[in-house]
C-alpha cells in the first residue's frame, strides 16, 4: 500500500467541501436519473404502494454503492477529485468499506436536514456531523494537478509524439542558424 496515503493532510476548508457537495448533487442527479429510468422501465410504475417503497430503497442503495465504491477505491468521488479533496479516517488511512458505509448512513439525515452541515460552524475542527460520527476527515488532496497514479490512466494522444519531435527539430534548427531572428 502507498504509505503517502497514510499521512494526515491539511483538512479541507468548508467552502471547498460545500462546493464539492453542490457539484456532487449535480452528478448524483444523473446517477439517480439513470437508475430510476431503469427501474421504471422494468416496474412500469413507482408512484404508489409497495412499489414506491421498493423504488426508494433501490435509489438509496444505488447511491450507497456509488459513494462506498468511490470512497473505498480512491478516497474520492468525481466531485471530490475536481475540488482536490479526499476522504480518510481520522488516523489518515484510506477508508474501509465499513467506514464508508457508516459515513453514508450518517450523511443521509445529516445532509438531508442540513443540520450536519450547520454543525461545522460550531465543531472545533469544522467537520460536518456525519464525518465526526463516522470517524472520517475530508482533507486537501496534495497530489499535483494532472498527476495520475499510473501510466495506464494517462491518455497519450497520437499526435503528441510527432509534435514533440517537430519542436525538437525546430530547436535544433534555431541553434544552427544563430544570426536569424
Amino acid at each position: 500500500m502507498n504509505q503517502s496515503k497514510q499521512v494526515i493532510s491539511e483538512p479541507a476548508g468548508i467552502g471547498r467541501r460545500l462546493a464539492s457537495l453542490l457539484y456532487e448533487g449535480i452528478l448524483l442527479f444523473a446517477v439517480v436519473f439513470v437508475a430510476g429510468f431503469l427501474f421504471v422501465a422494468f416496474a412500469r410504475e413507482a408512484d404508489a404502494g409497495l412499489v414506491r417503497l421498493v423504488f426508494q430503497v433501490y435509489l438509496f442503495t444505488v447511491c450507497g454503492i456509488y459513494f462506498v465504491y468511490c470512497w473505498t477505491r480512491g478516497s474520492q468521488t468525481l466531485a471530490m477529485r475536481t475540488w482536490r479533496i479526499r476522504l480518510v479516517t481520522s488516523a489518515g488511512a484510506p477508508l474501509s468499506a465499513g467506514h464508508a458505509f457508516l459515513r453514508y448512513v450518517f450523511a443521509i439525515p445529516s445532509v438531508g436536514t442540513g443540520l450536519g452541515l450547520l454543525w461545522a460552524i460550531v465543531d472545533r475542527d469544522r467537520q460536518f456531523l456525519h464525518d465526526r460520527l463516522a470517524g472520517t476527515v475530508v482533507v486537501k488532496d496534495d497530489t499535483p494537478a494532472g498527476a495520475c497514479e499510473g501510466e495506464a490512466r494517462r491518455m497519450k494522444w497520437p499526435a503528441e509524439g510527432r509534435l514533440q519531435a517537430r519542436n525538437a527539430e525546430a530547436a535544433e534548427g534555431a541553434e544552427e542558424r544563430p544570426g536569424r531572428d
